[in-house]
């Protein structure tokens, strides 16, 4: 994220990626660094021990690459299955696939994933922010049918992989992704469990 100042002459860079904790650096408008604010604390990461996790894309039922971001269990073994959390949010243009170091509901993907689970997001394509064409049709049917197809489809496609229990997915999310949970847990049978927190709700 980049910060103007109000003559436009300077910029504050906030970086961050899975990798690399936050840092804030001045920088000029072309980009060159004239002071960092606050360096990354790489330093701090070697005894946290966490999992990094991968970026991919898995395929929409019209090969559609949908952004998917895996968190694999602690000690992971190829040649096991493993049960799986997919945690979505769905509303548009409001990606969780990013490359961003850990905050939030990342840390409780640790510890989920130190208790042997894989945690996973996929954003169905209208929440990607990558074209507002994408976003254009749910305009006002947000959760829908729409939505929820694409994440099913990445569903599948773990269940397909090797290293997943296809028997053991469950899906939860907080607020819009307590409504698609719901929606998920109603009009498929994809899941074996589901969690909503805060959902938007009737009544």
């Amino acid at each position: 994220r980049v910060s103007f100042s109000t003559d436009r002459r300077l910029v504050l860079d906030a970086h961050t990626s899975h990798r690399t904790p936050p840092s804030l650096t001045l920088r000029t408008a072309a980009g060159a660094p004239v002071s960092v604010v606050a360096p990354p604390r790489t330093d701090l990461l070697a005894t946290l021990d966490l999992v990094v996790p991968e970026l991919t894309t898995v395929p929409a039922d019209d090969g559609f690459p949908l952004p998917a971001r895996i968190v694999r269990p602690k000690g992971f073994d190829p040649g096991r299955r493993y049960p799986v959390i997919v945690n979505p949010y769905g509303g548009p243009s409001s990606p969780t696939v990013r490359d961003g170091f850990y905050g939030g509901s990342s840390l409780f993907e640790q510890v989920l994933a130190r208790a042997g689970y894989a945690v996973v997001n996929i954003d169905n394509r209208s929440a990607t922010g990558i074209a507002k064409k994408l976003e254009d049709p749910v305009a006002r049917r947000v959760w829908s049918d729409n939505e929820l197809a694409d994440v099913l489809a990445g569903v599948r496609w773990l269940k397909a992989q090797s290293w997943v229990d296809p028997g053991r997915v469950g899906i939860w999310g907080w607020s819009g992704g307590g409504t698609f949970t719901l929606l998920a847990m109603t009009r498929s049978t994809e899941f074996k469990a589901g969690i909503a927190v805060a959902a938007l709700v009737d009544g």
